[in-house]
């Protein structure tokens, strides 16, 4: 959405805030093939879910179901376009509005992708990607050969107890002015809520840079293993030149 006072865009919070859990009496228990992980190739929120899906090696744990990469009038669909899905591959549905209303027929809000399902309870387990990624990094690590679990990853994994207070605090800024502030600026309705965040945008990207020249910092943001800043910042970066420096 975007705030028209201050040409601003905002996002909607997610509605949807449950969690998996290791352990066996959770709510939502890991276990193989319950969940399904809906995205859309084009969405940086959901391609930072899918890059942790792949680097923890949960593809034959939590199925993938791909909708439309354009926005139509009736929300996100399936398609069949460029390898999309040609329907949900759980029921049938062609938008994404018809799987929130199965979880929620009183479900007001956005019908956005990213979705973690359960196809036992048939609901939504979570639609926020910070909450997803952190699930995969260790609620599913039981499922998984012992190399791949957390503990055993290079630099202690993507969230290590040491390096948590610098990530979170590189998250915050990261994701005000570079994740949400290409969307800021590109889709600002006013000259002052452009200006308010392009520069904002560009002094992120610059403080990024001089980050990585410091000693310590490099080839990854805290060293020489990805974390989740890497993962968060990649997901945006990686679009930069080709879809948000044009808008």
């Amino acid at each position: 959405m975007t705030d028209k006072n201050e040409g601003n865009f905002k996002l909607k919070p997610s509605a949807f805030r449950s969690s998996v859990s290791r352990s066996p009496n959770a709510e939502f228990p890991a276990e193989r093939d319950r969940y399904v992980l809906y995205l859309n190739w084009g969405c940086p929120f959901a391609h930072r879910a899918n890059i942790v899906r792949s680097l923890k090696g949960l593809e034959d744990v939590i199925q993938l179901a791909i909708t439309d990469y354009e926005l139509g009038p009736n929300g996100w669909s399936f398609s069949g376009r460029k390898g999309t899905d040609e329907k949900d591959p759980l029921y049938g549905f062609k938008y994404m509005k018809q799987l929130y209303e199965k979880a929620s027929p009183d479900y007001v809000g956005a019908y956005s992708v990213l979705v973690l399902w359960d196809k036992k309870k048939e609901t939504i387990v979570n639609n926020e990607s910070s909450e997803i990624i952190r699930m995969f990094y260790s609620e599913f690590d039981d499922l998984l050969p012992e190399k791949m679990r957390g503990e055993n990853c290079p630099g202690g994994g993507f969230y290590p107890e040491h390096l948590r207070k610098e990530i979170d605090e590189m998250n915050e800024w990261v994701y005000d002015t570079v994740n949400i502030g290409v969307y800021k600026t590109g889709l600002a309705k006013t000259q002052e809520g452009y200006d308010a965040n392009v520069y904002r945008l560009f002094k992120s990207l610059d403080r990024l840079e001089e980050h990585l020249g410091q000693p310590g910092h490099g080839p990854f943001l805290f060293g020489e293993s990805i974390t989740e800043a890497d993962i968060r910042l990649y997901a945006t970066i990686g679009r930069f030149d080709v879809a948000y420096y044009t808008l």
